[in-house]
């Protein structure tokens, strides 16, 4: 049994104990009614509204000392003021009662109705307090009227029975649904929103980013070899590092924006009114609010000081759709991460770079939708694909072909691999030596891809021979078709170069990667073979062009730039 259900246990223990005084209390005064009252006992009862008046009313003082302390009263306290608002309502109900005066008893029971109401919406108190000023009401009429006092103070008992019972348990039942609302979105160890409710705030804000025209920004957070400082440390500091970092997000992300836990050592904050500037910034202050957090064990090992790589994307200017804006922020984050981690990158397309008109429109959003199709299913396969592009495009320009054959070149490396859809993820990255048969399966993606394109977009059917020959070596030996020398399209031919050097320079699960010297090395090994000789080595002058030795970086443009 959890904490809070222990303590609603016991409240509702205290509501039905402290009923069961008020109950022996009004009984007893009925019992005395009945049987009449000594003297001395009638001078105590009339002597009692006296003092319960100035009870509650050292209470009343009391309780608007403690909410009006700070600030100003009708701005901090608005429900307060409502409950005030509601009470002197309710309370004109049996003022009118008065007027016509309670020459019948049973009329007094409807002063029942503004003790229950009141309990029931405001709580405890508000029950508590009509109760109380209905009894006194009763009391001091009695009083001046010279009418019997003890049927009035057993309405009064009853009233405040009701209005403690019924306010009560109806407190008891708000915080329990307040405590369920808090189970149900907000992650138990960050003590921010949940991924749940993370979707469901981000279909609002996004909807009234549409309605205002507004921007909106989306950063997501993963903490760089988080596995690692759990090895190191133990899962237990693991969280209390999670739970570190859910205050600074919440600290730094204050309303109207948001912070959530997206899973694991992911996190997102929702930025509403903000664009992709201003979330940078935004993204820059957390870093460094978590690069220099005193983590357990960061000053003992400093190789192990918590990072975070981050992604940043923003509506209108990347993404039209919730769904969109996440994917968008996904792949910054992982662009982030292969980059070498602990960075932020803001989201970019190749596609987006240049001005398209017309037909190569068309074209374009053909191709975005089959680009889309790869990332759902291979993510590594998308960014690769991103990188062959700019190393393709490049290329090309520096053989000096016209636009046309340049926006073929760059359209065929895009979509190059998205045969690969259809073949197991578990194949895909095995880290050990294929099979025969995964082999064969995998050397069928160049067909598949084909297959995909051809049929369904008219519009990319000119990309079709890049996509299918981009794996064909010059000497004859490569897939699918055996083809050789200048059989194979100059395109493919250039999409050969360009995605052999970036497998080369890529980390995978089955290899680690080469250095840009040594993939430039084996191109040259490979000329002739592999490789159109002369393509060959124009690629590797291209790249040494571009390559800075000492920090082992090329500078084609920003999107290689670490």
């Amino acid at each position: 049994m959890g904490n809070w259900e222990i303590k609603r246990k016991k409240r509702i223990s205290e509501i039905i104990a402290v009923t069961y005084i008020i109950s022996f209390v009004v009984f007893g005064l009925a019992y005395l009614s009945i049987y009449g009252l000594s003297a001395e006992i009638r001078s105590f009862i009339y002597f009692l509204p006296v003092l319960i008046t100035a009870v509650l009313s050292l209470g009343l003082i009391n309780f608007l000392r403690k909410n009006m302390i700070l600030g100003s009263f009708l701005e901090s306290k608005p429900v307060l003021i409502e409950q005030v608002i509601t009470v002197v309502a309710l309370l004109s109900v049996f003022v009118a009662i008065f007027v016509t005066g309670f020459t019948n008893n049973q009329s007094k029971l409807i002063l029942l109705l503004p003790v229950i109401v009141a309990s029931l919406i405001y709580g405890k108190l508000s029950g508590l307090l009509i109760a109380g000023a209905s009894g006194i009401s009763l009391m001091l009429i009695d009083i001046t009227s010279g009418s019997l006092l003890e049927v009035d103070l057993i309405y009064t008992g009853l009233m405040f029975l009701v209005s403690w019972l019924v306010g009560g348990l109806s407190e008891v039942e708000k915080c329990t649904r307040t405590r369920l609302d808090q189970m149900t979105n907000i992650d138990e160890l960050t003590g921010l929103y949940n991924h749940r409710y993370f979707h469901q705030m981000l279909q609002e804000e996004f909807k009234k980013a549409k309605e205002r025209d507004m921007p909106l920004s989306l950063i997501f957070v993963d903490i760089d070899y988080f596995k690692l400082y759990n090895d190191a440390y133990g899962y237990q500091q693991g969280d209390e590092a999670l739970k570190a970092i859910g205050k600074l997000l919440s600290e730094i992300a204050r309303r109207p924006c948001f912070a959530a836990r997206y899973g694991g050592e992911e996190f997102a904050i929702v930025l509403p009114g903000e664009n992709s500037h201003q979330a940078l910034v935004v993204a820059q202050r957390i870093k460094n609010e978590i690069e220099n957090y005193p983590f357990y064990g960061s000053r003992k090992h400093l190789q192990r000081k918590l990072t975070v790589s981050m992604g940043v994307s923003s509506y209108p200017e990347h993404a039209n759709s919730p769904k969109e804006l996440i994917r968008c922020s996904d792949l910054a984050l992982y662009r982030a991460k292969y980059a070498g981690k602990s960075r932020i990158k803001l989201f970019f397309s190749i596609l987006d770079d240049e001005k398209h008109a017309g037909n190569e429109r068309d074209r374009l959003s053909s191709l975005k939708t089959l680009v889309s199709f790869v990332n759902t299913k291979d993510k590594y396969t998308y960014i690769h694909s991103e990188r062959v592009v700019t190393y393709a495009k490049r290329f090309a320009q520096h053989l000096g072909l016209d636009e046309e054959e340049i926006s073929l070149v760059k359209y065929g490396a895009f979509i190059h691999d998205i045969g690969k859809v259809e073949i197991d993820p578990a194949v895909l990255n095995k880290e050990g030596p294929l099979t025969e048969e995964e082999w064969a399966t995998l050397k069928q993606h160049p067909v598949w891809g084909n297959e995909i394109v051809g049929p369904s977009i008219d519009l990319l059917k000119s990309v079709m021979p890049v996509i299918v020959h981009h794996h064909e070596n010059w000497d004859g030996t490569g897939y699918p078709f055996k083809i050789a020398g200048n059989s194979i399209p100059l395109p493919a031919r250039i999409l050969r170069l360009a995605d052999s050097f970036d497998a080369m320079t890529s980390d995978r699960p089955y290899k680690k990667k080469k250095s840009i010297s040594d993939a430039c090395f084996e191109i040259r090994k490979c000329a002739g073979s592999q490789f159109d000789p002369i393509l060959a080595e124009e690629f590797v002058q291209m790249i040494q062009k571009y390559y800075d030795e000492e920090n082992n970086r090329l500078d084609l443009n920003d999107a290689l730039s670490a």
